[in-house]
């Protein structure tokens, strides 16, 4: 075999696969809680952009296009289009204005096709130069004298705010004005477009480490997320991703959330198996002096669990919903909802289980405070206590350098309702490992239940137990007028005395 034919054969691979593992890393992003990514696209943009960029040659430097806020530029509130160079065998090679400009094998410079991606987009779409950032991704890196010419440029622009080259050039430096025309020259822009253009061009992933260290970080955050079989889930990863890569492939394909968790084999509802189904359609909190008693006790004993108990009525879960209200500042309450608006004891909901009440709630503090999801099912039912204690520890963490008093509240709303779906199904219900479990210092387990069915939930003896009293006459007489702003005393009255649990 040809030598010489075999090394470029070898270098064109090791591109494609440095395309689809950083691809895959910014796959696995929009995963990340508090993640802005909303979807990419592989080998253009997504395809309600693509067609109406109607010179194909003006998308050829979009090898990766992420979205951020939308799923198509007109959405999104950023959108980063990427053209992927990997060296295999010219690494320590820095990146010039030079070889930024050349062309190659007939092709279109880098620079000259991101000119045209620029063009192309600014001829079809407003609000370009706020949306839009173009970048070089490579594991070459950027010639620093060069690097520092883009700074000067892109720091002279800002201050300066020049609409033409000739301005612009005429206060840089010699070399820097070089490398400059050289740039400009090549992307056959008008000069007040080039100016713009300069100002969206990025160079921060030039440098960037090698295949096995970027595949070493995927399969590591996979493991993160309790994702079992790691080669294998990254295998299928990278496999959906050639496949989007494949020419006879629909044309743009945004691969979003719901796409990446089926191509790990979960969904939307296996992260969240137990949704909150609290009905919020009177969006009317009626504060009650109660909290600060309740916050007296978390402060001086955080490590306790409290039993809030009521009849039914008294408004346990409009408390707990609210709690937040009450909390030090920066703190996070996470509440799961064993009532499931009534829908407990039906045979597809099972809230009791702990296969179904632990994700809920380790998934809910990853969007609430960032810490991994749980997006594997573990093989061991110990395993869910100990991801549990691993990520209540974090979002402490996480909320205590917003503040040093804040807390994490566990709110476990309705929990005699899971006593009574496990005693139904004759299953283990979470409530007893829960109980059990070890809190980290600052987290707060908060559990509600009506008083007349108590003795269904395994307390131990270390628990402060409060009652919620009935509303008084004017929260109630507050709660009514909020929805009839008229009503009278005698009607706010009436409706006490009607709705007073007790009577």
């Amino acid at each position: 075999m040809d030598k010489k034919n075999n090394a470029g054969a070898i270098a064109s691979n090791a591109g494609d696969d440095f395309h689809i593992i950083w691809a895959c890393k910014k796959l696995l992003e929009i995963l990340k809680p508090n993640s802005e990514l909303t979807a990419i696209s592989v080998e253009g943009p997504t395809w309600e952009d693509s067609i109406r960029i109607e010179n194909e040659q003006k998308l050829y430097s979009i090898d990766l296009a992420e979205y951020y806020g939308g799923d198509r530029f007109e959405l999104a509130q950023r959108v980063v289009f990427s053209q992927l160079k990997y060296s295999a065998y010219q690494m320590e090679k820095p990146w010039t204005a030079a070889n930024l400009c050349a062309s190659t094998n007939g092709s279109n410079s880098i620079i000259r096709r991101l000119a045209d991606t620029y063009g192309g987009f600014c001829e079809k779409y407003e609000n370009v130069q706020k949306k839009l950032i173009l970048k070089l991704v490579s594991n070459r890196k950027l010639q620093t004298v060069f690097s520092d010419h883009i700074d000067e440029c892109t720091t002279i622009l800002r201050e300066k705010k020049y609409k033409r080259v000739g301005d612009l050039v005429k206060n840089l430096s010699p070399k820097c004005k070089e490398d400059i025309n050289k740039i400009y020259k090549t992307s056959k822009l008008s000069s007040a477009s080039f100016i713009k253009f300069l100002l969206l061009l990025n160079f921060d992933d030039c440098g960037t480490n090698i295949r096995s260290i970027h595949r070493a970080e995927i399969i590591k955050q996979l493991g993160n997320w309790n994702i079992s079989n790691l080669r294998g889930r990254y295998n299928s990863l990278i496999m959906h991703l050639r496949e989007m890569m494949l020419p006879e492939k629909p044309i743009g394909f945004p691969m979003n959330r719901e796409y990446v968790l089926a191509a790990l084999d979960t969904s939307i509802y296996q992260a969240f198996p137990a949704p909150i189904k609290i009905d919020s359609t009177l969006n009317v909190y009626i504060e009650r002096d109660f909290g600060s008693e309740i916050l007296r006790y978390i402060q001086e004993n955080q490590k306790k669990i409290i039993c809030l108990q009521a009849a039914a009525g008294v408004g346990k879960t409009t408390f707990v919903n609210n709690i937040q209200n009450v909390l030090p500042k920066e703190s996070i309450a996470i509440l799961y909802d064993c009532y499931g608006g009534g829908s407990f004891l039906q045979p597809g909901e099972r809230r009791h289980l702990t296969e179904v009440a632990i994700p809920q709630i380790c998934n809910t503090l990853a969007t609430e405070c960032g810490t991994e999801w749980m997006i594997g099912r573990p093989s061991k039912e110990y395993e869910y206590w100990r991801f549990l204690s691993e990520r209540l520890e974090k979002a402490v963490s996480y909320v205590r350098q917003q503040n040093p008093l804040a807390i994490v509240a566990i709110i476990i709303d309705a929990a005699d309702n899971s006593m009574v779906a496990a005693n139904y199904f004759k299953e283990e219900c979470f409530l007893q490992g829960l109980l059990n479990q070890s809190l980290p210092n600052g987290v707060c387990l908060i559990v509600t239940t009506r008083t007349e069915r108590r003795y269904l939930i395994p307390f131990e003896d270390e628990l402060k137990t409060f009652d919620l009293p009935p509303f008084e006459l004017p929260e109630s007489s507050q709660h009514i007028r909020s929805v009839f702003w008229n009503a009278t005393d005698s009607q706010c009255n009436e409706f006490h005395i009607l709705t007073d649990p007790l009577c």
